[in-house]
C-alpha cells in the first residue's frame, strides 16, 4: 500500500486551480483593450471562476471538519466537482466571447449540475452530524445551503440576459436579480456565515 494522501495533496493543487483563475482575470485586466468582452471576463473569471471554485473547495472542507463526516465520494468526488465547475465556466466564457448562446446554456447547465451535487453532499453531512453528534458547528452548513440555493436564480438571470433581447426595464430587473443572487447570496452568505461562526471561535470567544 502507498502512503495515505495528506491534506496538502488535495488543497495545494486545488488552490493552484483557484489561483489560475485569478491570474487569468489579472491578465485580462492588464490587456483589456485587446480582449473581446473584457469587462465581462474581468468580473466573471474572478468571481465565477476563482471565487466560486474556492467556495466549492473550502465550504466542503469546513463542512467535513465541523460535522466530522467525510463527504460521500471523497477526494475523487470533490475533484470531479471542481473540474466540472471549471469546465462549465470555460464553456460559458467561450459562449460569451464568441456570442454562442448554446454554449452559454450548456455551461450554465453544467454549473447547476455541479452545484446540486455539492448541496446534496452538504445536506447529507449536516443531517448525519446533527443526528449523531448534536454538533452545534454543523449549523454553518445552513449558510452554505442557503447560498447555493440562491445561485441558480442568478445563473438563470444571467442566461436570460445573454440569450434574450428584453426591454430595458426587464433587463434592469434581471441585472439586479443577478447581482443579488450571486454577490449577496452565493458569495455574501458564504463569507458571512463562515465569519459569524468561525471568527469568534478563532478568538476563543464563547
Amino acid at each position: 500500500r502507498g502512503p495515505l494522501p495528506t491534506r496538502a495533496s488535495l488543497y495545494i493543487p486545488a488552490n493552484i486551480l483557484v489561483l489560475a483563475w485569478f491570474v487569468a482575470a489579472g491578465i485580462v485586466t492588464l490587456a483589456h483593450r485587446f480582449v473581446p468582452s473584457a469587462g465581462w471576463l474581468m468580473v466573471h473569471l474572478l468571481l465565477l471562476g476563482g471565487v466560486s471554485t474556492a467556495i466549492l473547495l473550502w465550504s466542503q472542507h469546513f463542512a467535513e471538519t465541523l460535522t466530522r463526516r467525510p463527504a460521500p465520494g471523497g477526494r475523487r468526488g470533490l475533484w470531479a466537482r471542481l473540474l466540472g465547475w471549471c469546465a462549465g465556466v470555460v464553456v460559458i466564457t467561450a459562449g460569451m466571447v464568441h456570442e454562442q448562446g448554446a454554449l452559454v446554456v450548456a455551461g450554465s447547465a453544467a454549473l447547476v449540475a455541479v452545484l446540486i451535487a455539492h448541496l446534496v453532499i452538504l445536506q447529507i453531512q449536516r443531517s448525519g452530524s446533527t443526528q449523531m453528534f448534536g454538533n452545534r458547528f454543523a449549523h454553518l452548513v445552513r449558510y452554505y445551503l442557503a447560498a447555493g440555493a440562491l445561485l441558480p436564480l442568478g445563473i438563470a438571470a444571467g442566461v436570460i440576459m445573454a440569450r434574450v433581447e428584453t426591454a430595458p426595464e426587464l433587463t434592469g430587473r434581471l441585472y439586479t436579480g443577478h447581482l443579488v443572487a450571486t454577490l449577496l447570496g452565493w458569495i455574501g452568505l458564504t463569507v458571512c456565515g463562515t465569519l459569524v461562526l468561525l471568527w469568534p471561535t478563532a478568538l476563543r470567544t464563547k
